[in-house]
Order: C-alpha cells, then sequence, then structure tokens
C-alpha cells in the first residue's frame, strides 16, 4: 500500500498498512463499502503478484514529494468569492484540514484496459474507503467512497462530493508523476518502446534518466526517458507502476 501522510502539509508518501488488512484477516468492516474492494487483484500487473498485497515489498525507498498541492488548493478556491468580492461560505474548505493519510490500497485492470484505484483516507481520524473507477479512463467515473453515505455527515452535498473528487484524484496524479531525475529499476525486468515503437528490455539495477511526463493523442499518460543515450517511453498502464518499480536512484 501506498500512503500519503498528512497531504495537506506537504509531507511525504511512504508505505504504509492500515486496519485494511485487519479486515482482510476476516475482521468486519466499520463502512459499508469497506475494504472488499482490494479483493480481486490482477498479477500481471504487479512484480509481487505471488503476494497477498502486490505492493507491499522488500524495498525501502525515498518517499516521492506531493508536488504542486498549492495549485489544487488553489483551484478549489476559484469559486469561494461573489460577485461583489465577498468571501462565500465553502464548507469543503472548512473541513479540507480534517483530511489526512490517504493510501492506496490495490491498483486493478478492468474490462476497459484501464486500472481502478482503490483508496483509503481519514475523516476528522476516521478512516473510509473509496475507488477511482477507469481512473486513467478519458470518462473517469467519480469518486466512490463510503464517507457519502455516512449518516453523520449529511451536509455533504453533490459540490461537496465533487471537490473531495478533484482533490484526492489530483493528489494521486501528483504522485504518480516522476521527479525529472535518474531512477533505478527494482524489479527484474521491464518492456519499455523506443521511439520507433520498438520493444527494449530494461533488466533490474538498470539506471535511467528521465527527461519528462506528458500524454499522448489518446490521452495516454508516458515518461519519456534515456537509457545509455537512448531514448524510450513508458506508458499507457505501466505508467501508474513506476512508483513500485523504480526508486530514485542517488550516487
Amino acid at each position: 500500500m501506498k500512503k500519503i501522510y498528512k497531504y495537506n502539509t506537504f509531507n511525504f508518501l511512504k508505505e504504509s498498512y492500515s486496519d485494511f488488512n485487519q479486515f482482510t484477516q476476516g475482521a468486519i468492516s466499520p463502512h459499508s463499502l469497506g475494504p472488499g474492494y482490494g479483493f480481486a487483484v490482477d498479477p500481471s500487473l504487479s512484480i509481487y503478484g505471488n503476494q497477498d498485497s502486490p505492493y507491499v515489498d522488500p524495498y525501502t525507498r525515498t518517499p516521492m514529494f506531493v508536488s504542486a498541492l498549492q495549485d489544487v488548493i488553489k483551484n478549489l478556491n476559484k469559486n469561494t468569492f461573489d460577485i461583489y468580492g465577498d468571501i462565500k461560505y465553502d464548507q469543503f474548505l472548512e473541513d479540507i484540514s480534517l483530511y489526512s493519510d490517504l493510501t492506496i490500497l490495490r491498483i486493478n485492470k478492468n474490462e476497459n484496459i484501464t486500472i481502478d484505484i482503490y483508496i483509503s483516507f481519514k475523516f476528522d481520524n476516521i478512516e473510509y474507503f473509496g475507488v477511482f473507477k477507469k481512473f486513467n479512463w478519458i470518462e473517469r467515473d467519480t469518486l466512490k467512497t463510503d464517507l457519502f453515505t455516512d449518516s453523520e455527515y449529511k451536509y455533504i452535498d453533490k459540490t461537496y462530493q465533487l471537490k473531495l473528487d478533484n482533490y484526492l484524484y489530483q493528489l494521486l496524479i501528483n504522485w504518480f508523476k516522476p521527479k525529472q531525475t535518474k531512477y533505478i529499476l527494482l524489479k527484474d525486468k521491464l518492456i519499455v518502446k523506443n521511439n520507433m515503437g520498438k520493444q527494449y528490455t530494461l533488466l533490474k539495477n538498470n539506471i535511467i534518466d528521465i527527461i519528462y511526463t506528458s500524454t499522448d493523442k489518446d490521452n495516454n499518460s508516458f515518461i519519456k526517458f534515456t537509457y545509455e543515450n537512448n531514448e524510450y517511453v513508458i506508458t499507457k498502464n505501466d505508467y501508474y507502476f513506476f512508483n513500485y518499480w523504480f526508486d530514485e536512484y542517488n550516487i
């Protein structure tokens, strides 16, 4: 699992565990949706497919910094002023400091050959579970979470839900994007493509240098990098596993 600690205060992402592990051993989830999200795992998407969780691995990795969080906050504040310049009340912005511990529980391939991302997060120190279906599809599904059905928070309306959806989505997008630096491959091998579409096999401990990340004409995210003075790309679903397959390389 991957956790973004206190993402409102620019801390780091790291591997972690949650009550999710307890529930998978037979305990009862306190939420209606609960951790049952994570039962269907596609081992082909992971280098650790023969384990209970494809993302609990023995490597100690340098955490990725959650960048551009201020831009997310700015986007959320776009509509906080009325036509006279007075500040309008926004319940989501009032609550935003109560959100913490965003965690990636599972990433599964779906029938659209895109990915579903199962998450947990804490709201007012209570853990909730959620899912972004078709996360990397041009028309992705909105966030589904048991927080939206909790009777204690009846004030969470459609507008609030959309803001939380965008907020968590942008945090994940920012984390998936690698830094423009050197990385070392952790898995045994990885198939990549060169500029002409020809396949090339990277091997464990190969060191690559990130040039940039972007999206292609079909809206697929990709990573452009160099290896031994040649350019290659990692694209589509593999893009979202980059931070599991690579670690920053520090000489």
